[in-house]
């Protein structure tokens, strides 16, 4: 039945516009998320939910949304039990709600770092140590996981894109061809090589270094791939490396004054007069990371104020 779902009624549900629009962490009755007259017109119930000893009643718990995609917890129950089961289901979600929450973004979290880490490891020179983008797909090319920065990729549509089934592809003919082959050799259990192309010019003022990378999950990424993905099931990982005007720079910062990657990568940040709370947001990590590398940088530029960073690093610009 969950195949059927996946490869049919997924993009039929009706409560989908629900699950994106709800709050995050506030269960509900089933007819917050689509109302009951237009769930009994649908395809999804004619064709399945009725099928399924007339499923029409239920409760969701939204557990977590991010630009287009969400992660919720819920289930349906059978007409003949709505009036009994569904008030107390709510309750019980609702007294699940914080515990699930959290618990479920700090497994996202280890489980993202653990990706991104693997991704970083098969960097094939220094120009990945900076900024990386994680995408982990099924043999399906359905996402199961992407990094923040990835799901804007996504979203802007203009390198890689979903379908409505959350199924990947690349605008790039060159790309496109070798994933198709990629997600073909997974599902015949075939060798299969990791892709990488440097320097493409996709966008008019970037340039990028994309691999096509095989993965298998583990304990520590399992919570980040979600339920639909076994643990020791054949995954492809698709890292996209954006290559910038400003490498050049953050390569200067790190080999001049010691910086690590990422200090440089906060510095020219700072230098492009972002506010620390938006570094944070743009690099996946807490405001008080970002605060630490800042003290870092002071230490290592001799300056006190982010001031003293802007001008180092335009006085470094203008030596490259």
């Amino acid at each position: 039945m969950l195949k059927q779902y996946e490869d049919h009624y997924a993009h039929l549900n009706p409560y989908m516009d629900g699950w994106l629009n709800e709050p995050v962490g506030v269960a509900q009755a089933g007819d917050a998320f689509c109302s009951r007259e237009k769930l009994l017109r649908s395809e999804f119930y004619l064709d399945f939910l009725r099928v399924d000893e007339d499923a029409a009643s239920g409760a969701g718990l939204p557990l977590f949304r991010d630009e287009g995609r969400f992660i919720g917890f819920g289930g349906h129950i059978p007409s003949r039990f709505a009036e009994r089961w569904e008030a107390d289901f709510v309750t019980l979600l609702s007294l699940l709600s914080p515990h699930l929450t959290q618990a479920f973004e700090i497994n996202r979290a280890l489980g993202g770092k653990a990706l991104k880490e693997y991704a970083q490891s098969q960097a094939l020179n220094t120009q990945d140590e900076f900024q990386t983008e994680v995408i982990v797909i099924d043999a399906a090319r359905r996402v199961l996981y992407t990094s923040h920065s990835a799901q804007r990729r996504l979203c802007l549509g203009n390198i890689v894109y979903v379908d409505d089934r959350s199924r990947l592809y690349f605008v790039d003919d060159r790309l496109a061809g070798a994933l198709k082959l990629a997600a073909r050799s997974l599902i015949k259990g075939a060798a299969l090589f990791p892709v990488r192309i440097d320097n493409l010019n996709l966008l008019a003022a970037e340039s990028f270094a994309i691999q096509i990378l095989p993965y298998k999950g583990d304990a520590a990424t399992a919570s980040a791939l979600g339920a639909v993905c076994k643990v020791d099931e054949p995954c492809l990982m698709i890292t996209i490396q954006p290559q910038p005007s400003d490498h050049r720079i953050l390569e200067r910062l790190v080999n001049r004054y010691g910086l690590t990657p990422a200090e440089a990568e906060v510095a020219v940040a700072i230098d492009t007069e972002n506010s620390l709370s938006d570094i944070a947001r743009e690099r996946d990590v807490s405001v008080w990371t970002v605060r630490s590398q800042v003290k870092a940088i002071f230490n290592k530029f001799d300056v006190s104020r982010q001031t003293g960073i802007v001008r180092i690093v335009e006085q470094e610009r203008r030596h490259l």
